[in-house]
């Protein structure tokens, strides 16, 4: 820090169990890069069209941001993004999607074929800013991302705000888990959730949503007939179904998947499709704070490495994306676009229990697992990037102007 400018200073990584405080700039910056230059040099995918426009909900971390580079880099897209992060100011950094977003406009400065809006992806108002932005700069879109995770939601009717729980359904749950913070294993336990706390989590990341974005697009007449609808999820091995697949967090993605049926059913009358991707673990922010999860993909993620089957965000989104392109419309189609089949190949699953089944509450997760696991967790809000210096100052208003 100095004394004129106090936003300019040296930012360390700085964590309080799976939440992050610090987002870097520069770290953020380097790794829309890294991953654009590797989108860019792989195959054309195919079956997506020329030049697609998308609208991409949650564009600007994970796995929607690796959405958006691929179809930037290697389709040749035109994208619009919404994201709701906190934007960088004197006292303290931006969110990481802040910065990410800010790096991705550096990036494709000048070509008038991307916009970002930050704000609340479940209210009328942002529909209508995207809308009215489709309108000016593309006309239509025709591939449409959902790719939320949001801990509350506003219905744009009524007012009223939900809140999402992460619990299990019809009985307690108690699972091994690990630390951020030293890599410790403890066991974490959830009482399950009541009738009221299924129904609120459906009502933040169930379906209704995806089906107010959808008809709200389709009334304005922005969206190609052949449009393609994805919404992601996560399904995971049996050993966390009781908190997640089964608990309230999957009775939600039940309803997101009865959604897409029945938004297959209609798009499919004129070419166009609905599905859900179901996609594999991964290190976020959201994800960590599962019990078990933490543990699981800390040990998963080190046995696909071995085995060469390993895919950090943007080579798994890659394949899904090829997935997507192999697609056909059809009302009958199945609505599930498996990309997790790797992960949950039962030779690998049998090798995840072999050395999950040996792990104690009490001890601490070897390093080679541990390290990789916080490594990738720092990565995602620009921390242990290779090639960043982080005792040199920068500036936390980096990317103050991005947003339109």
């Amino acid at each position: 820090m100095t004394e004129t400018n106090p936003h300019i200073k040296v930012i360390p990584a700085k964590t309080k169990g799976f939440i992050s405080i610090n987002s870097h700039p520069a770290g953020c910056a380097k790794s829309v890069t890294e991953w654009s230059e590797r989108a860019k040099s792989k195959p054309t995918i195919t079956g997506l069209g020329s030049a697609p426009k998308a609208l991409i909900l949650g564009g600007t971390t994970g796995y929607g941001l690796a959405t958006r580079v691929i179809l930037t880099e290697n389709l040749n897209a035109s994208t619009i993004s919404v994201g709701f992060d906190a934007p960088a100011s004197e006292s303290r950094p931006g969110t990481a999607g802040w910065y990410n977003t800010y790096s991705f406009h550096q990036r494709h400065k000048g070509n008038d074929k991307h916009f970002s809006l930050n704000g609340d992806a479940f209210a009328q108002e942002t529909r209508e800013n995207v809308v009215k932005l489709i309108k000016e700069k593309f006309g239509k879109i025709g591939i449409f991302v959902y790719s939320i995770a949001a801990p509350r939601r506003k219905d744009p009717v009524t007012g009223t705000v939900y809140s999402s729980v992460l619990k299990p359904v019809g009985a307690p749950y108690s699972g091994l888990t690990v630390e951020l913070d030293g890599g410790k294993l403890s066991m974490a336990s959830l009482q399950p959730a009541n009738e009221e706390e299924i129904a609120n989590t459906k009502k933040v990341m169930g379906g209704e949503d995806l089906m107010l974005w959808i008809d709200y697009l389709k009334s304005q007449g922005v969206v190609e007939d052949d449009l393609k609808v994805v919404a992601y999820t996560y399904e995971g091995p049996s050993l966390s179904w009781p908190v997640y697949k089964d608990g309230t967090i999957g009775k939600a993605k039940d309803d997101v998947k009865d959604t897409c049926v029945s938004l297959n059913g209609d798009l499919a009358k004129s070419g166009g499709m609905a599905r859900v991707a179901y996609l594999q673990a991964t290190v976020t922010q959201a994800s960590l704070a599962i019990p078990t999860v933490p543990l699981y993909v800390a040990v998963y993620s080190k046995i696909m490495k071995e085995h060469g089957l390993f895919e950090d965000n943007l080579d798994h989104v890659y394949r899904m994306l090829q997935l997507l392109g192999q697609e056909k419309a059809g009302a009958d189609t199945s609505v599930a676009l498996r990309a997790d089949d790797r992960e949950l190949d039962a030779k690998i699953q049998k090798i995840v229990t072999e050395r999950m089944s040996v792990l104690q509450a009490g001890t601490v997760l070897d390093d080679t697992h541990f390290s990789a696991l916080r490594g990738a967790f720092l990565n995602l809000f620009g921390f242990e990037i290779p090639g960043i210096d982080y005792t040199t100052p920068v500036d936390t208003l980096y990317g103050k102007e991005w947003e339109i």
